[in-house]
C-alpha cells in the first residue's frame, strides 16, 4: 500500500507533482482537492468529483446562468414595477401615470405661455367668450341704452330707477331752466352732462385759460433778448423773431433827426432844383461861393465844431476865425496854421486878440478829415471863418463844410491841442500863467450857484452858515484847463453837485457833502471829470 503524502494549502499546482500526494489548491471561499498516484500523475478520486460538483446547479433546457452584474440588475427592479409591454405601449400618454415638472419637458412651458389662461375668459380685463352662435353674450358686453324716458320734471322720476335707461328732465327747456339728462346708478339719478356744443359756453379754468386777443394784446414779453440782430427763420419761436426785428431797428437812424456814422451816400439833386431831396456835399459844393467865408449862428451851447474837406495827410492848411463878443463888442482876429505829414499834424498860433481869446481850440481828425473844435466861450455875436489849403497853388477856396453846435466828438482821433491859446485863457485877476501861482484870492458867496472861471485856482470860501449847493459846470458851459484846482472850505453844510455830463470823484469813504469846517480840493483830470481831494461826509 502506498504512503499518501499530504501537502499544506497552495496557491496553485507546482509544475512537477510528487507522487503519492494529496494537494489543497485555494479556490474561491474553499478548496480543490487532488491526488497523484505513484508517477506523480493526477489521477481519478472520489473527493476530486464531489468537491467539484459543490455548488453548482443542473443545466436544463431553456435556462442558463447570470453573471453578478446582471444579477444586481435585476435585483434593482421595484416590486410593482410594470410589467413588460412594446415599445408603443410605453410611448402612449394615455397609459402614463403620475406627473411630471413643466420644465423637464422641451419647448412645452414657451408653448403654454403663447395660450391664454382659462381664468381670463369672459371676466373683468380678460377675453370674451362666444356663445353657440359665435357672439359675445350681452353680459360680456359694455352697458347700453335700450330705453329713453321723459318727465316733465326732475320730481316726476320714479322713486327707484332702472339701469340701461335714460331719464330726461324736460323742465323749461330754456337757458335758465335747460332740460337734463340723468341716469340711475343704483342708488340715486345721476346727472349726465351734457356737451356744451361751443366753446362760448365751456367756462375756463383757473389753471388752463383761454388765449383772448385781449390776453395776445397784453401777454408780456418776458425773456426778450435784443442780442442777435440776424435775419429772422422759420424756426424762430415770436418772442426770439421780435428780439431780432428790435435788435434790427436799434442798428437803424430814427426818422426824426436820424445820426449818421461813417460815410452814408445819398443820390445828388441837379442844381437849381427845389425839393426836399437829401443836399450832398456835391451838391453843395456846386452851390457854394467856394471863395467866401462860412458864418457861424450866435452862442454855440455845446460848443463850436467846424468841420472842412481838407484831408489830414499832406496839406498845409490855415484856421481865420474873425468876430466879436457880444457883450462890449470886442474884436477877435485868430490865425491857426499847420500841416499834416506822415501821420503827425504839425500847427502853430498867431494874430490872437488883446480882448477874449478862443480857450481850449483843438485840432483833430475824424474819418481823414481835418476839423477843428473849441468849447463854449461866452455869448458870441457871431464870427466867420475861412480855412484854405496854403500847399496847392491857384486861387484860395474855403474848405469849411459846416460850422455846427456840438459837442467834442467821442470818434475823433485828436492830433493835437493849441497850448498857447489855453495858456491866455487864464483870468488875469486870479491867476499868474508866468508862474502858475494861485494869488490867493477868497472868493465868498453866501447862495446856491454854479462854478465859474473866475474860481478857477482860487479858495471859495463861502461866507455863510446856511446849506449851499456848488454845481460843478460842463466843459461846454465853463471850460476850466484840465489841471485847475478850487479849493473850497465850508462854514455851514455844503453840498457839491454836477451838471449834466459831468463826474465828481468823492473822497475814499466820502461822499459830495461837507459840513462846518471841512475843506476840498476840486481838481479837472479830464475834460468832465473831477476829482474831490480832501475830508467830506463819510458814506
Amino acid at each position: 500500500m502506498a504512503t499518501v503524502k499530504h501537502h499544506k494549502v497552495v496557491a496553485e499546482l507546482p509544475a512537477e507533482l510528487e507522487p503519492n500526494a494529496i494537494y489543497y489548491v485555494r479556490a474561491g471561499q474553499g478548496h480543490d482537492v487532488y491526488v497523484t498516484n505513484g508517477s506523480g500523475m493526477i489521477v481519478g478520486y472520489p473527493a476530486n468529483a464531489a468537491l467539484g460538483l459543490a455548488g453548482k446547479v443542473d443545466k436544463a433546457e431553456g435556462q442558463s446562468l447570470m453573471t453578478d452584474s446582471e444579477r444586481a440588475k435585476l435585483g434593482g427592479i421595484e416590486a410593482g414595477a410594470t410589467a413588460n409591454a412594446s415599445d408603443a405601449q410605453l410611448r402612449d400618454r394615455a397609459t402614463h401615470t403620475g406627473t411630471q415638472a413643466i420644465d423637464t419637458i422641451s419647448g412645452l412651458r414657451a408653448a403654454l405661455d403663447e395660450k391664454i389662461d382659462t381664468a381670463e375668459r369672459g371676466v373683468s380685463g380678460g377675453v370674451a367668450t362666444l356663445d353657440e352662435f359665435a357672439r359675445i353674450p350681452s353680459s360680456q358686453l359694455p352697458s347700453y341704452v335700450d330705453d329713453v324716458l321723459e318727465f316733465p320734471t326732475r320730481d316726476d322720476f320714479p322713486a327707484t330707477g332702472e339701469g340701461g335707461k335714460i331719464y330726461i328732465a324736460i323742465n323749461q327747456g330754456t337757458q335758465a331752466n335747460p332740460t337734463r339728462q340723468y341716469r340711475w346708478t343704483g342708488s340715486v339719478y345721476a346727472e349726465i352732462n351734457p356737451s356744451p356744443g361751443t366753446t362760448d359756453a365751456l367756462a375756463e379754468g383757473s389753471t388752463n385759460r383761454y388765449f383772448s386777443e385781449p390776453r395776445v394784446r397784453n401777454t408780456v414779453l418776458t425773456g426778450l433778448s435784443l442780442l442777435s440782430s440776424a435775419a429772422i427763420t422759420a424756426t424762430d419761436t415770436v418772442l426770439s423773431a421780435f428780439g431780432k426785428v428790435q435788435a434790427q431797428l436799434g442798428l437803424k437812424a430814427p426818422l426824426d433827426s436820424p445820426a449818421f456814422t461813417g460815410n452814408p451816400t445819398a443820390p445828388t439833386p441837379l442844381v437849381g432844383g427845389k425839393s426836399d431831396r437829401i443836399a450832398t456835399t456835391s451838391y453843395s459844393e456846386a452851390l457854394v461861393d467856394k471863395t467866401a467865408w462860412v458864418k457861424s449862428h450866435r452862442d454855440f451851447i455845446e460848443g463850436t465844431l467846424i468841420r472842412t474837406n481838407l484831408p489830414d495827410q499832406d496839406k498845409a492848411w490855415l484856421l481865420q476865425i474873425v468876430g466879436n463878443a457880444y457883450g462890449v463888442a470886442i474884436p477877435f482876429d485868430l490865425t491857426v496854421q499847420g500841416y499834416g505829414y506822415g501821420g503827425a499834424l504839425t500847427y502853430a498860433a498867431s494874430g490872437i486878440s488883446n480882448g477874449n481869446p478862443i480857450i481850449g481850440l483843438v485840432v483833430f481828425s475824424q474819418n481823414g478829415l481835418m476839423c477843428f473844435w473849441f468849447p463854449r466861450q461866452e455869448y458870441w455875436q457871431g464870427f466867420t471863418v475861412f480855412v484854405s489849403d496854403v500847399l496847392t497853388a491857384g486861387r484860395r477856396e474855403n474848405a469849411v463844410t459846416r460850422i455846427e453846435d456840438a459837442a467834442m466828438p467821442t470818434d475823433a482821433t485828436m492830433v493835437g491841442g493849441l497850448s498857447s491859446l489855453v495858456a491866455q485863457s487864464w483870468h488875469t485877476g486870479n491867476f499868474d500863467p508866468a508862474t502858475k501861482q494861485d494869488k490867493s484870492t477868497v472868493i465868498g458867496t453866501a447862495t446856491t450857484r454854479t462854478l465859474s472861471l473866475a474860481d478857477a485856482w482860487n479858495y471859495v470860501r463861502p461866507g455863510t452858515t446856511s446849506a449851499i449847493t456848488l454845481t460843478v459846470p460842463a466843459n461846454s458851459s465853463v471850460a476850466f484847463d484840465i489841471g485847475t484846482e478850487i479849493t473850497v472850505r465850508a462854514l455851514g453844510n455844503v453840498t457839491l453837485a454836477a451838471a449834466s455830463g459831468v463826474t465828481l470823484n468823492a473822497p475814499s469813504g466820502g461822499t459830495l457833502s461837507m459840513t462846518a469846517h471841512m475843506t476840498v480840493t476840486l481838481k479837472k483830470v479830464g475834460a468832465n471829470l473831477w476829482d474831490v481831494i480832501g475830508q467830506t461826509v463819510a458814506a
